[in-house]
């Protein structure tokens, strides 16, 4: 949730000097155009205006740095309002985190203090005193669906790597496996890891045996149709839940497929994950 920075009746973080400049960070997952202005009173009542030079925030999740340069403060005062704001595919919070800092050169070399900080995209602009926590814990994320590709018989689906600057949350699964005319039971597992070590592992209770054709369903806080490894009806779907926990970047979603034969057959699988994000 939105919070306003210090005191709402403390502007000292928003005073600034003579020769003093402001700059923008943003981090994005989609490329956007970024626009925006600071507008500040000097001490003796003129007003002036600071336009950040617009840009493209990138899609790489890289900090992209705009800037009002040359403009610098021509003498003492404070800032009064501030906008920061995106046009084109940046449609969801979650896909682009912004950060607006008062620095000591119009080149951003030197942070003086944070103006603000948040999400931005369309609909929804960054202003003055704004602070905004990156990750889940300020709300939710940008939804999207990564698909898993089309094995080829025998085979798994593709690991999924969590980019730079991004936390992840896989929200579901879904897959359809057509299990050859051998007499075993066959179970989908999905690992979670940090990059190094899995710290989690998920499964359903039902499973697919011979010769059959099952969708496989998972999500969070969906209930399971299944338990104790019961096999299913031709066709059915065995659904279960999906933990809910965050995956950091460097992290892997990863699939196996216990007691495959090389003739099962993986249909196109997909992902549907939330993503954050993040200052990196």
């Amino acid at each position: 949730m939105p919070v306003t920075l210090g005191d709402k009746a403390d502007i000292s973080q928003f005073v600034f000097r003579k020769g003093e400049s402001f700059t923008a960070v943003v981090y994005s997952n989609t490329a956007g155009t970024i626009r925006g202005n600071v507008r500040v009173v000097y001490d003796d009542g003129t007003e002036d205006d600071f336009k950040f030079n617009e840009a493209s925030s990138g899609s790489s999740r890289a900090g992209v740095i705009l800037t009002c340069a040359p403009h610098v403060t021509a003498r003492p005062g404070v800032v009064v309002s501030m906008f920061l704001g995106v046009s084109g595919a940046i449609t969801q919070r979650g896909m682009c985190f912004a950060q607006v800092w008062m620095t000591n050169d119009p080149q951003s070399s030197g942070a003086i203090s944070l103006l603000a900080q948040g999400y931005i995209y369309i609909g929804s602009p960054l202003i003055l005193g704004v602070y905004v926590e990156p990750g889940p814990a300020s709300g939710h994320g940008n939804v999207r669906t990564i698909s898993l590709g089309n094995p080829a018989a025998g085979a798994e689906y593709v690991t999924i790597g969590v980019p730079t600057g991004t936390l992840w949350k896989v929200r579901t699964f879904q897959g359809t496996l057509v299990a050859a005319a051998v007499a075993v039971n066959r179970k989908p597992v999905l690992s979670y890891d940090d990059g190094t070590n899995v710290f989690l592992r998920s499964s359903p209770g039902g499973v697919a045996t011979t010769g059959q054709t099952v969708q496989f369903s998972g999500g969070i806080g969906q209930s399971p149709t299944d338990v104790n490894d019961t096999a299913s009806l031709a066709g059915d779907t065995i659904s279960w839940g999906l933990p809910d926990c965050v995956i950091v970047a460097g992290g892997d979603i990863s699939f196996l497929t216990l007691n495959i034969q090389g003739t099962d057959d993986w249909g196109a699988g997909f992902l549907e994950i939330e993503e954050w994000v993040m200052p990196n």
